[in-house]
């Protein structure tokens, strides 16, 4: 029996499945586009209610989709090229964990400061992994809300374009990974927590960002020693500060705007969950007696044609 909270995912990503589709037609897309941006403020403001914006941003929004100029999309178009996939954002929460954190990590640099470490996937969408809620996409607004003013930004410079592209993939495949710091000879298969999901998606598409001696924990301090260091890695923090008041002001509005790779991510995660289930119920047919060798062998290697289409795959994805 299925539970409401998983049933109610299942009817977002039909509407995921619906809109996705829509776009992916760019004469359609476009059509639904225009439609919207003609209807009446009414019908534009319910659909930002809707959404989570604010009510006396709805003139905002409705400019944004008539593509009428606006403070957002002036902001926006600013930012654009400030943030980069693989910048490493780090955050000192205000809570008490957060301080004790830090001061744990004093033995390993006595100028640790970080908390938390974040890594941007793509222009305002972040990801990390937090306590109770494993990896997950955050917006810049959201990692930035609730910490200490020191927080600070850093790009590696050996990343390329060509680690970035990588990035996307690999930032991606550790979605929905629960959250667990255990100490091991390496990184965690299965779990993540918040510095060591930054540095496996950086080992992952070809780079070292941190380097520990085997058995020691990445911890966000390794990244404070690099920033303060400044030998691999730059300080962009000075020209994304002035964005802060933006972030804060607007942060319904750029989750609004980072919905759509999310989504985009939650409907391929969503299938690929499906796939697996259902290989996994033709092997319980098959124990059964219910269904051939011979069919479940073509209903595997159907899914594993699938599988070999898919540019995302996932950390829990079945093995190719």
């Amino acid at each position: 029996m299925k539970g409401l909270e998983e049933l109610v995912e299942e009817v977002r990503n039909i509407a995921r499945a619906d809109v996705l589709k829509l776009v992916a037609d760019e004469g359609k897309a476009a059509k639904a586009f225009e439609d919207f941006a003609a209807a009446p403020d009414e019908s534009i403001d319910f659909v930002a209610r809707m959404s989570g914006v604010p009510e006396h941003q709805f003139p905002v929004y409705r400019a944004m989709v008539r593509r009428e100029e606006n403070e957002y999309s002036s902001k926006i178009a600013e930012l654009s090229g400030i943030l980069q996939t693989g910048d490493v954002i780090l955050v000192t929460g205000k809570k008490f964990k957060s301080k004790a954190l830090v001061a744990a990590q004093i033995p390993f640099y006595a100028k640790a400061r970080a908390s938390h470490a974040a890594m941007v996937h793509a222009n305002v969408v972040c990801i990390d992994a937090n306590m109770g809620i494993g990896v997950k996409h955050h917006t810049i607004a959201e990692v930035l809300s609730n910490v200490e003013d020191n927080w600070r930004i850093i790009r590696f410079n050996a990343v390329t374009d060509e680690h970035r592209e990588r990035m996307l993939l690999r930032g991606a495949y550790y979605l929905q990974q629960p959250y667990s710091i255990r100490p091991t000879n390496g990184a965690g298969a299965k779990f993540s927590y918040c510095s060591e999901l930054v540095n496996k998606i950086y080992r992952d598409s070809g780079l070292r960002s941190i380097k520990v001696s085997k058995g020691v924990m990445v911890n966000p301090c390794h990244f404070d020693r690099l920033a303060d260091r400044g030998e691999v890695c730059q300080d962009i923090t000075e020209s994304v500060r002035p964005f802060a008041p933006f972030f804060r002001e607007y942060k319904e509005i750029i989750a609004v705007q980072a919905h759509a790779m999310v989504a985009g991510l939650k409907l391929n995660r969503y299938r690929d969950k499906q796939r697996k289930g259902f290989l996994a119920e033709a092997q319980a047919q098959a124990r059964a007696g219910n269904l051939s060798h011979e069919k479940l062998v073509k209903v595997a290697q159907g899914i594993q044609n699938l599988e070999a289409k898919m540019n995302f795959r996932f950390w829990d994805s079945i093995p190719r």
